[in-house]
C-alpha cells in the first residue's frame, strides 16, 4: 500500500492482487517453524540429490533457531540445500554450518551484550535525560559531537562539556579527536 501511495507501484495492479491479504511474519519471528522447515528441506534435498542424511543434530538446530534469517525462508532453504550437497555424513553437525551464520550470531550477541552493559552503567550512574538522549543518538548514528549535543539537549557549552566528560569517565563514551573537532563514540 505504501508503494502505491509513493507512486512506486501501480494502484490498479495492487488492488487486483490484494483480494485477500495474507500477512506472514518474517522467519526470525517464527523460530518455532525453523525445525519443521529445516527438516522439510532436508527431506526434499535428500530425495533430489539421492542422499541419506538422517538429521540435523541438536547443536546445529540450536544455531539455526538462534540465527535471525535476514533472507527469510529462502535463505534457510538455500543453506539446507548446500549442506545436503556438501555433507557425506549421516548427520549434519554444527561444524558443517558456514562461518557467516556464526558471524551474524556473534554480531547479534555482541549488540545485546553492549546494550546490557550500557543499561547497567546507566542504572548505576544516575545519568540525566540529556545524557540518555546522547547515548541513544550515538547508538543509532555511531557518534556525537559537542555541537550536536548542545543542539540536541538545548544546554550551554559548559553543561555539555560536563555531561560528555562524565560519560567518558564512566567508560560509556570515548572521546576521539581534540578541541572543536572532537567527537564521541561508544566505548570499546
Amino acid at each position: 500500500k505504501q508503494e502505491v501511495d509513493d507512486k512506486k507501484f501501480r494502484g490498479d495492479l495492487f488492488y487486483r492482487l490484494n483480494v485477500i491479504p495474507i500477512v506472514i511474519p518474517p522467519l526470525r519471528e517464527r523460530a518455532e517453524d525453523i525445525r519443521m522447515l529445516a527438516n522439510h528441506f532436508l527431506d526434499k534435498y535428500n530425495k533430489e540429490f539421492g542422499k541419506k542424511i538422517k538429521e540435523i543434530d541438536a547443536d546445529a538446530m540450536h544455531v539455526l533457531t538462534s540465527y535471525p534469517w535476514p533472507g527469510n525462508v529462502r535463505e534457510l532453504e538455500n543453506l539446507i540445500e548446500r549442506l545436503v550437497v556438501l555433507t557425506d555424513e549421516k548427520v549434519i553437525t554444527k561444524e558443517k554450518l558456514p562461518p557467516e551464520i556464526y558471524k551474524k550470531l556473534m554480531d547479534e550477541h555482541m549488540k545485546k551484550f553492549e546494550m546490557d552493559f550500557i543499561k547497567q552503567a546507566v542504572q548505576k550512574s544516575n545519568l540525566n535525560e540529556r545524557q540518555l538522549k546522547a547515548i541513544e543518538l550515538v547508538k543509532s548514528q555511531g557518534k556525537i559531537t559537542k555541537q550536536v549535543y548542545i543542539k540536541l539537549t538545548n544546554t550551554p557549552k559548559t553543561t555539555a562539556f560536563r555531561d560528555l566528560n562524565s560519560l567518558v569517565k564512566l567508560h560509556i563514551l570515548s572521546q576521539k579527536g581534540l578541541g572543536k573537532n572532537s567527537w564521541y563514540t561508544l566505548s570499546d
